[in-house]
Order: C-alpha cells, then sequence, then structure tokens
C-alpha cells in the first residue's frame, strides 16, 4: 500500500483552498498514520512548465512545507497537460501515444459501444482510446 500526496505544493497549498486549515490537518494525520503503518508516503509535483509558477526552481514549485517529506520518501515531478478548453479531450488524446488511462472497472465499463457513444460518462468512453494503455481498477460494485 502506498499513500499518494499529489499537487501538495507551496504555490497551491494556501488560504486559498476550501476549508484550508481542515485540509492541511487532515493530510497531515493521513501522513503522519501512514508513516506509523509503515506505509510508503510518495509525494507527486505538478511541473508547469519554463515561465510558470509551478516550476523547477521556483519556491512554489516546493513541497508544502506542512507536509515536509522524509530524506526516505520519494518524490516524483509529473508534466500534465489537462484538456480544459471546451474540446472532446479524449478525440485529442486518441491520437497521443503517450496515454495511460486510469478507470474504475465497474458495471459501466461492460457496458454496450453502441450505448456508450451517447455518453458523456469517461467511464462508458474508455473505448475511444482502447489502442492506449489502460488501467482498470476495481470496485466493489457488483459486474
Amino acid at each position: 500500500m502506498v499513500l499518494l500526496v499529489i499537487d501538495a505544493q507551496q504555490g497551491i497549498c494556501n488560504e486559498k483552498l476550501y476549508r484550508f486549515d481542515a485540509f492541511v490537518s487532515t493530510v497531515q494525520t493521513l501522513i503522519s498514520v501512514a508513516r506509523e503503518k509503515d506505509v510508503e508516503v510518495v509525494f507527486v509535483r505538478h511541473d508547469d512548465g519554463e515561465g510558470k509558477l509551478l516550476t523547477k526552481g521556483n519556491a512554489a514549485f516546493a513541497i508544502f512545507d506542512a507536509f515536509a517529506p522524509l530524506p526516505s520518501e520519494k518524490i516524483f515531478d509529473k508534466k500534465v497537460n489537462i484538456v480544459n478548453d471546451g474540446t472532446n479531450p479524449l478525440i485529442k488524446l486518441k491520437n497521443n501515444e503517450n496515454i495511460l488511462q486510469f478507470l474504475s472497472f465497474s458495471s459501466k465499463i461492460m457496458d454496450s459501444k453502441f450505448g456508450a457513444i451517447f455518453s458523456k460518462d469517461i467511464n462508458r468512453l474508455h473505448y475511444i482510446l482502447g489502442d492506449s494503455y489502460q488501467l482498470f481498477i476495481p470496485q466493489n460494485d457488483k459486474i
């Protein structure tokens, strides 16, 4: 088991977050309990690229001080472009060779492709990226 702490960076974790104090307290508790139980804690930082706030070298890029990783804990950096421009992101991603799609494996996955083409539910539209790598995460619903 691993606790992933994603995008918990100086430039993101601030008073602008809804219920900031509760958020910080909850994440600190999760990290503390994981460490007590010998669960690996892994941090993932978001890198927006050169010239942006969340870029290597900027103070905002660092892990939020209250969640500081131990020297033995791993930190990974990610550059992910979130498609949010009004177009269908699946169609844009379809021709990209470097896609790993994470999906919950539920009864929706088993629905027919024909019925799914009218859906906006990402779990029903997984077939669009069928030529890419897909990781199906088991769920507890009935299949």
